[in-house]
């Protein structure tokens, strides 16, 4: 169980990041 929840974090936290260097690539 604690895997999967660790697991979902680090997708969410990764998908996070994502948007933001998409946000950041828009601007330039």
């Amino acid at each position: 169980p604690w895997v999967g929840i660790h697991a979902k974090t680090v997708a969410d936290t990764y998908r996070k990041g994502v948007l933001k260097m998409e946000e950041v690539i828009k601007e330039m």
